[in-house]
């Protein structure tokens, strides 16, 4: 990530204002949790509102979390409802994971290499070694299933899913902090009759791409892909803390599952939650989406002319340069010119509201621009 220096005291859709009089056009969107800009209006006043009357209550329930649960089964399929609200994606992974053992009886799980499903012990071991050299037992973790790759990552799958010990493979459909590969259609027809004729759970990571920062409601449905588990969360609370388990109907919450956590379900959380649904239903979120993607490709097939890797959907764009320390360059001769992006390692990534001016985005693009020729 780059270097910050400044501190930031208010922020309001896709600016933010430091302590010293400056300004930033965030193009990182906090991890691309800001589908709707800082401070959004509906959300503020949502989460206002709550403020005054509860704020959690353990697991007793509240109107406010029924009302959450309502408008989002208003928008996805209905083939899924929501489990329950958790706190991060992290904690939707882990307790997906939990399920999916109770559901099958079985214990090993399957997850792609150099995934993001959270950075506990279990749901990062899904995707990448332990630094500190703890391994689990029963974690398959086969090569990401890129294009050029998947063929033969479906063999290895049939191998391992056959044995009837998998309870559940978790697929990111699109390496949001990887990379940036993606699977195709192919694979995604493939995998889903692979795991249903071996009995095995598909869960779908959607905890950055889901509500429609990649266009459609969910990254998957471009293929299409029918999940028997969905995570959610970043852009469904618009920046609060807050994520979902959606489950296929005929999967039952059981005890065993350890469903619920301190602030599982929390009245701010499904309020903000709330907020953010009113907004989603009232504005063209597909349109506004695609309208950012066309602003940014049309800067970066002007800017790259086939030199770096890039990635692009919706509000979602991620460039891998190949050397970590050109992408530093680039981050940080943004920042210095007032515009934030995301850098870690060699990966650049754009991740801005969909509510951004055009302007704004105009200019900051422009900025993105300079810098990577600057970094030739």
């Amino acid at each position: 990530m780059v270097n910050i220096r400044k501190v930031v005291v208010s922020a309001r859709n896709a600016t933010l204002y430091n302590i010293d009089g400056s300004s930033h056009t965030d193009l990182f969107g906090a991890n691309g949790t800001l589908l709707l800009g800082h401070c959004n209006p509906a959300v503020v006043e949502a989460l206002e509102e709550q403020s005054r009357k509860v704020w959690i209550t353990g697991r007793l329930d509240t109107d406010i979390r029924l009302e959450a649960v309502t408008m989002v089964e208003r928008v996805i399929p209905g083939s899924h409802y929501v489990s329950g609200f958790y706190s991060t994606g992290m904690e939707a992974s882990e307790f997906a994971l939990r399920a999916a053992r109770v559901l099958t009886g079985r214990k090993d799980l399957l997850g792609f290499a150099k995934s993001m499903h959270g950075k506990s012990l279990a749901t990062a071991f899904l995707a990448w070694n332990n630094p500190h050299g703890h391994g689990l037992p029963g974690f398959v973790r086969p090569p990401f299933p890129s294009p050029d790759q998947a063929a033969r990552v479906l063999e290895d799958l049939d191998t391992v899913l056959s044995r009837g010990t998998t309870a559940a493979v978790f697929l990111e459909a699109i390496q949001g902090s990887g990379g940036g590969a993606s699977v195709d259609a192919s694979f995604c027809h493939h995998l889903r009759e692979l795991c249903t004729r071996t009995g095995t759970l598909l869960v779908a990571d959607e905890i950055l791409t889901g509500f429609y920062r990649t266009g459609p409601l969910f990254f998957h449905e471009r293929f299409p892909l029918d999940p028997d588990i969905i995570l959610a969360g970043k852009c469904m609370g618009n920046g609060f803390p807050v994520s979902t388990v959606l489950m296929r109907r005929d999967l039952e919450i059981r005890p065993q599952m350890l469903p619920y956590s301190t602030y599982a379900d929390n009245s701010l959380a499904a309020a903000a939650v709330s907020g953010t649904l009113r907004e989603i239903e009232r504005l063209p979120l597909e349109q506004m989406a695609a309208r950012v993607e066309h602003q940014i490709a049309d800067h970066l097939n002007a800017s790259v002319r086939d030199t770096l890797e890039v990635t692009l959907f919706g509000a979602l764009c991620i460039i891998n340069t190949g050397d970590a320390e050109r992408a530093q360059r680039i981050a940080d001769r943004c920042y210095e010119e007032g515009v934030l992006i995301s850098q870690a390692g060699p990966i650049l990534r754009l991740l801005p509201p969909v509510t951004i001016e055009e302007e704004l985005l105009e200019a900051g693009l422009n900025t993105l621009d300079e810098a990577i020729a600057a970094s030739m």
